[in-house]
Protein backbone atom coordinates (compact mmCIF):
# COMPACT_ATOMS: atom_id res chain seq x y z
CA UNK A 1 0.00 0.00 0.00
CA UNK A 2 2.79 2.40 0.96
CA UNK A 3 4.67 1.57 -2.29
CA UNK A 4 1.68 2.46 -4.45
CA UNK A 5 1.30 5.80 -2.69
CA UNK A 6 5.00 6.49 -3.14
CA UNK A 7 4.77 5.91 -6.91
CA UNK A 8 1.68 8.10 -7.14
CA UNK A 9 3.34 10.90 -5.24
CA UNK A 10 6.56 10.73 -7.25
CA UNK A 11 4.45 11.09 -10.39
CA UNK A 12 2.56 13.92 -8.73
CA UNK A 13 5.81 15.71 -7.90
CA UNK A 14 7.11 15.34 -11.47
CA UNK A 15 3.86 16.87 -12.80
CA UNK A 16 4.00 19.61 -10.16
CA UNK A 17 7.62 20.55 -11.00
CA UNK A 18 6.89 20.52 -14.73
CA UNK A 19 3.86 22.80 -14.20
CA UNK A 20 5.92 25.09 -11.97
CA UNK A 21 8.68 25.43 -14.64
CA UNK A 22 6.04 26.10 -17.28
CA UNK A 23 4.35 28.77 -15.14
CA UNK A 24 7.67 30.45 -14.39
CA UNK A 25 8.74 30.51 -18.07
CA UNK A 26 5.40 32.11 -18.98
CA UNK A 27 6.01 34.98 -16.56
CA UNK A 28 3.51 33.84 -13.94
CA UNK A 29 4.38 33.15 -10.28
CA UNK A 30 2.70 29.99 -9.05
CA UNK A 31 0.81 30.49 -5.78
CA UNK A 32 1.61 28.20 -2.86
CA UNK A 33 -1.10 25.62 -2.21
CA UNK A 34 -1.35 23.79 1.11
CA UNK A 35 -1.17 20.00 0.74
CA UNK A 36 -4.21 17.81 1.25
CA UNK A 37 -4.47 14.71 3.39
CA UNK A 38 -4.13 12.45 0.35
CA UNK A 39 -0.66 13.74 -0.51
CA UNK A 40 2.36 12.32 1.25
CA UNK A 41 4.37 15.08 -0.44
CA UNK A 42 2.41 18.36 -0.21
CA UNK A 43 2.83 21.02 -2.88
CA UNK A 44 3.33 23.90 -0.44
CA UNK A 45 6.99 24.79 0.12
CA UNK A 46 6.05 25.87 3.64
CA UNK A 47 4.49 22.47 4.34
CA UNK A 48 7.31 20.56 2.66
CA UNK A 49 9.84 22.18 4.97
CA UNK A 50 8.10 20.58 7.97
CA UNK A 51 8.32 17.06 6.50
CA UNK A 52 11.01 14.66 7.65
CA UNK A 53 12.16 11.21 6.52
CA UNK A 54 10.67 8.49 8.69
CA UNK A 55 14.01 6.98 9.69
CA UNK A 56 15.26 10.42 10.75
CA UNK A 57 12.02 11.01 12.66
CA UNK A 58 12.66 7.81 14.64
CA UNK A 59 16.34 8.60 15.19
CA UNK A 60 15.51 12.12 16.41
CA UNK A 61 13.20 10.64 19.02
CA UNK A 62 16.19 8.95 20.65
CA UNK A 63 14.86 5.40 20.48
CA UNK A 64 17.38 4.18 17.91
CA UNK A 65 19.92 5.13 15.23
CA UNK A 66 18.91 5.71 11.61
CA UNK A 67 20.29 2.32 10.64
CA UNK A 68 18.28 0.66 13.39
CA UNK A 69 15.25 2.69 12.31
CA UNK A 70 15.55 1.23 8.81
CA UNK A 71 15.52 -2.29 10.31
CA UNK A 72 12.42 -1.49 12.38
CA UNK A 73 10.69 -0.20 9.25
CA UNK A 74 11.66 -3.35 7.32
CA UNK A 75 10.30 -5.53 10.15
CA UNK A 76 6.89 -3.89 9.76
CA UNK A 77 6.66 -2.70 13.38
CA UNK A 78 6.44 0.99 12.47
CA UNK A 79 3.08 2.60 11.77
CA UNK A 80 2.16 6.08 10.59
CA UNK A 81 -1.36 7.14 11.54
CA UNK A 82 -2.29 3.50 12.09
CA UNK A 83 -0.87 2.14 8.82
CA UNK A 84 2.17 -0.14 8.62
CA UNK A 85 4.93 1.35 6.44
CA UNK A 86 8.01 -0.40 5.06
CA UNK A 87 9.51 2.36 2.94
CA UNK A 88 12.67 4.03 4.31
CA UNK A 89 12.25 7.18 2.26
CA UNK A 90 8.71 7.96 3.37
CA UNK A 91 8.37 11.53 4.63
CA UNK A 92 6.08 12.31 7.53
CA UNK A 93 4.81 15.48 9.15
CA UNK A 94 5.84 16.28 12.72
CA UNK A 95 2.19 16.13 13.77
CA UNK A 96 1.67 12.60 12.38
CA UNK A 97 1.11 9.77 14.84
CA UNK A 98 4.12 7.46 14.52
CA UNK A 99 4.24 4.29 16.62
CA UNK A 100 6.81 1.50 17.09
CA UNK A 101 5.30 -1.76 18.34
CA UNK A 102 2.25 0.22 19.43
CA UNK A 103 4.21 2.83 21.44
CA UNK A 104 3.80 6.45 20.30
CA UNK A 105 7.07 8.16 19.33
CA UNK A 106 7.79 11.85 19.88
CA UNK A 107 9.87 13.39 17.11
CA UNK A 108 11.79 15.70 19.40
CA UNK A 109 12.98 13.29 22.08
CA UNK A 110 12.21 9.95 23.63
CA UNK A 111 9.92 10.55 26.61
CA UNK A 112 10.67 8.40 29.64
CA UNK A 113 8.48 7.80 32.70
CA UNK A 114 9.78 5.90 35.72
CA UNK A 115 8.23 4.98 39.07
CA UNK A 116 10.76 4.53 41.88
CA UNK A 117 10.14 3.17 45.37
CA UNK A 118 12.48 5.58 47.13
CA UNK A 119 14.33 4.22 50.15
CA UNK A 120 15.16 6.23 53.25
CA UNK A 121 18.42 8.20 53.21
CA UNK A 122 18.33 9.38 49.58
CA UNK A 123 18.04 13.02 48.50
CA UNK A 124 15.41 13.85 45.85
CA UNK A 125 17.62 15.75 43.46
CA UNK A 126 19.79 15.06 40.43
CA UNK A 127 22.98 16.20 42.18
CA UNK A 128 23.96 16.94 45.77
CA UNK A 129 26.83 19.34 46.48
CA UNK A 130 27.51 17.63 49.80
CA UNK A 131 28.08 14.29 48.11
CA UNK A 132 25.08 12.60 49.68
CA UNK A 133 23.25 9.77 47.93
CA UNK A 134 20.56 10.91 45.50
CA UNK A 135 17.66 9.08 43.87
CA UNK A 136 19.63 9.13 40.61
CA UNK A 137 22.06 6.64 42.17
CA UNK A 138 19.22 4.10 42.15
CA UNK A 139 18.78 4.25 38.38
CA UNK A 140 20.96 2.81 35.60
CA UNK A 141 22.37 5.03 32.83
CA UNK A 142 19.45 6.13 30.64
CA UNK A 143 19.50 7.44 27.07
CA UNK A 144 17.41 10.41 28.24
CA UNK A 145 18.12 12.38 31.37
CA UNK A 146 15.17 12.27 33.75
CA UNK A 147 14.24 14.51 36.68
CA UNK A 148 12.18 13.89 39.83
CA UNK A 149 8.58 15.10 39.80
CA UNK A 150 8.34 17.01 43.07
CA UNK A 151 10.23 15.98 46.18
CA UNK A 152 10.25 13.47 49.00
CA UNK A 153 12.40 14.47 51.96
CA UNK A 154 15.42 12.39 52.87
CA UNK A 155 13.63 10.27 55.49
CA UNK A 156 10.39 9.73 53.53
CA UNK A 157 10.07 6.58 51.44
CA UNK A 158 7.78 5.53 48.63
CA UNK A 159 6.39 6.57 45.26
CA UNK A 160 8.49 9.00 43.23
CA UNK A 161 8.00 9.67 39.53
CA UNK A 162 10.93 10.64 37.31
CA UNK A 163 10.59 11.84 33.71
CA UNK A 164 12.03 14.03 30.98
CA UNK A 165 8.52 15.17 30.03
CA UNK A 166 8.79 18.71 31.34
CA UNK A 167 5.26 19.75 30.42
CA UNK A 168 3.69 16.84 32.27
CA UNK A 169 5.98 17.24 35.30
CA UNK A 170 5.07 20.91 35.61
CA UNK A 171 1.36 20.14 35.55
CA UNK A 172 1.60 17.23 37.99
CA UNK A 173 3.22 19.55 40.53
CA UNK A 174 0.83 22.47 39.95
CA UNK A 175 -1.87 22.86 42.65
CA UNK A 176 -4.45 23.60 39.95
CA UNK A 177 -4.71 19.90 39.03
CA UNK A 178 -5.12 18.58 42.59
CA UNK A 179 -3.00 15.49 42.02
CA UNK A 180 -3.67 12.79 44.63
CA UNK A 181 -0.87 11.78 47.04
CA UNK A 182 -1.52 8.87 49.41
CA UNK A 183 0.67 8.55 52.51
CA UNK A 184 0.90 6.14 55.41
CA UNK A 185 2.23 7.85 58.53
CA UNK A 186 3.33 5.91 61.59
CA UNK A 187 2.90 8.09 64.69
CA UNK A 188 4.26 7.85 68.22
CA UNK A 189 0.70 7.46 69.54
CA UNK A 190 -2.84 6.85 68.37
CA UNK A 191 -4.45 9.74 66.51
CA UNK A 192 -7.46 11.17 68.32
CA UNK A 193 -10.72 11.35 66.36
CA UNK A 194 -11.00 15.08 67.03
CA UNK A 195 -7.54 15.67 65.57
CA UNK A 196 -8.39 13.53 62.55
CA UNK A 197 -11.43 15.70 61.91
CA UNK A 198 -9.38 18.88 62.21
CA UNK A 199 -6.82 17.56 59.70
CA UNK A 200 -9.61 16.55 57.30
CA UNK A 201 -11.04 20.10 57.33
CA UNK A 202 -7.64 21.80 57.05
CA UNK A 203 -5.54 23.40 59.79
CA UNK A 204 -3.33 26.47 60.13
CA UNK A 205 0.37 25.62 60.22
CA UNK A 206 3.67 27.41 59.66
CA UNK A 207 5.93 26.62 56.70
CA UNK A 208 9.73 26.62 56.69
CA UNK A 209 9.79 30.35 55.88
CA UNK A 210 7.79 31.05 59.04
CA UNK A 211 4.64 31.92 57.11
CA UNK A 212 1.17 30.83 58.25
CA UNK A 213 -1.07 28.99 55.80
CA UNK A 214 -4.09 26.68 55.90
CA UNK A 215 -3.77 23.16 54.57
CA UNK A 216 -6.34 21.92 52.10
CA UNK A 217 -9.12 19.47 52.85
CA UNK A 218 -8.03 15.85 52.74
CA UNK A 219 -9.14 12.28 53.34
CA UNK A 220 -7.81 10.64 56.49
CA UNK A 221 -8.34 7.23 58.05
CA UNK A 222 -6.83 5.51 61.08
CA UNK A 223 -5.37 2.19 59.95
CA UNK A 224 -7.76 -0.60 61.07
CA UNK A 225 -4.97 -3.02 62.03
CA UNK A 226 -2.30 -0.55 63.19
CA UNK A 227 -3.69 1.97 65.68
CA UNK A 228 -0.61 4.22 65.43
CA UNK A 229 -0.75 4.34 61.61
CA UNK A 230 -2.77 6.83 59.59
CA UNK A 231 -3.67 6.79 55.89
CA UNK A 232 -3.75 10.29 54.47
CA UNK A 233 -4.73 11.44 50.96
CA UNK A 234 -3.79 14.97 49.95
CA UNK A 235 -4.55 16.86 46.75
CA UNK A 236 -1.52 19.10 47.20
CA UNK A 237 1.89 18.42 48.70
CA UNK A 238 4.02 21.24 50.08
CA UNK A 239 7.48 20.56 51.46
CA UNK A 240 7.27 18.45 54.66
CA UNK A 241 3.56 19.27 54.93
CA UNK A 242 2.48 15.88 56.32
CA UNK A 243 5.11 15.99 59.06
CA UNK A 244 4.23 19.60 59.90
CA UNK A 245 0.52 18.77 60.20
CA UNK A 246 1.10 16.10 62.84
CA UNK A 247 3.84 18.00 64.64
CA UNK A 248 1.48 20.99 64.94
CA UNK A 249 -0.99 18.75 66.82
CA UNK A 250 1.64 17.24 69.12
CA UNK A 251 2.45 14.00 67.29
CA UNK A 252 5.81 12.68 66.12
CA UNK A 253 5.97 11.04 62.70
CA UNK A 254 8.23 8.01 63.14
CA UNK A 255 7.86 6.71 59.59
CA UNK A 256 6.34 8.23 56.47
CA UNK A 257 5.72 6.43 53.21
CA UNK A 258 4.04 7.69 50.06
CA UNK A 259 2.09 4.70 48.79
CA UNK A 260 0.77 6.28 45.60
CA UNK A 261 1.15 9.37 43.45
CA UNK A 262 -1.40 10.45 40.85
CA UNK A 263 -3.12 7.07 41.16
CA UNK A 264 0.09 5.08 40.50
CA UNK A 265 1.00 2.77 43.37
CA UNK A 266 4.33 1.26 44.44
CA UNK A 267 2.62 -2.06 45.06
CA UNK A 268 4.95 -4.84 43.89
CA UNK A 269 8.06 -2.68 44.11
CA UNK A 270 10.55 -3.31 46.89
CA UNK A 271 12.54 -0.43 48.37
CA UNK A 272 15.04 0.85 45.82
CA UNK A 273 13.32 -0.86 42.89
CA UNK A 274 11.90 0.98 39.88
CA UNK A 275 9.87 0.26 36.76
CA UNK A 276 8.82 2.09 33.61
CA UNK A 277 5.22 3.23 33.41
CA UNK A 278 2.89 1.44 31.01
CA UNK A 279 1.24 3.19 28.08
CA UNK A 280 -2.06 3.10 29.97
CA UNK A 281 -0.51 4.77 33.02
CA UNK A 282 1.03 7.53 30.89
CA UNK A 283 -2.31 8.11 29.14
CA UNK A 284 -4.04 8.30 32.54
CA UNK A 285 -1.53 10.93 33.71
CA UNK A 286 -2.04 12.93 30.52
CA UNK A 287 -5.78 12.85 31.09
CA UNK A 288 -5.36 14.01 34.71
CA UNK A 289 -3.41 17.11 33.68
CA UNK A 290 -5.21 18.02 30.47
CA UNK A 291 -2.69 16.59 28.01
CA UNK A 292 -4.81 13.71 26.72
CA UNK A 293 -4.97 15.08 23.15
CA UNK A 294 -1.44 16.37 22.61
CA UNK A 295 -0.45 13.28 20.55
CA UNK A 296 -3.96 12.29 19.55
CA UNK A 297 -4.20 11.52 15.83
CA UNK A 298 -7.81 12.71 15.81
CA UNK A 299 -6.72 16.24 16.80
CA UNK A 300 -4.06 16.60 14.10
CA UNK A 301 -5.32 19.03 11.44
CA UNK A 302 -6.55 17.05 8.44
CA UNK A 303 -4.26 18.89 6.02
CA UNK A 304 -1.22 18.05 8.17
CA UNK A 305 -1.65 14.27 8.19
CA UNK A 306 0.15 11.70 6.11
CA UNK A 307 -2.90 9.70 5.10
CA UNK A 308 -1.80 6.23 3.98
CA UNK A 309 -5.05 4.37 4.48
CA UNK A 310 -8.02 4.35 6.79
CA UNK A 311 -7.54 1.94 9.70
CA UNK A 312 -9.06 1.57 13.18
CA UNK A 313 -7.34 3.51 15.97
CA UNK A 314 -4.28 1.93 17.55
CA UNK A 315 -5.18 -0.15 20.61
CA UNK A 316 -2.87 -0.82 23.52
CA UNK A 317 -2.61 -3.88 25.73
CA UNK A 318 -1.99 -3.32 29.44
CA UNK A 319 1.38 -4.72 30.43
CA UNK A 320 3.43 -3.99 33.51
CA UNK A 321 7.17 -3.80 33.10
CA UNK A 322 9.02 -5.90 35.69
CA UNK A 323 10.63 -4.08 38.60
CA UNK A 324 14.36 -3.40 38.46
CA UNK A 325 17.00 -2.77 41.04
CA UNK A 326 20.12 -0.95 39.88
CA UNK A 327 23.43 -1.87 41.47
CA UNK A 328 26.58 0.14 40.92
Amino acid sequence: MAHRHSSQNKAHMRRHNKAKRSATSSGFQQSSTRGTATNVFPTSSEHTSSLIRLNKFLANSGICSRRQADKLIEEGVVKVNGAVVQEHGLRVHLSDLVTVRGEPVNAEKHLTYILLNKPKGYITTTHDEKGRKTVMDLLPPLRSRVYPVGRLDRNTTGALLLTNDGEMAHRLMHPRYGISRVYIAQLDKRLAQADAQRIARGIDIINEQGEHYTTGECNIMIHPNKPHSVILELAEGKNREVRRIFEHLGYTVEKLERRAYAGISIQGLARGEYRHLTVQEVRALEKLVGLATRYDHSTTPQQNRTNLRHTPPVSYTATHSPPHRHTR
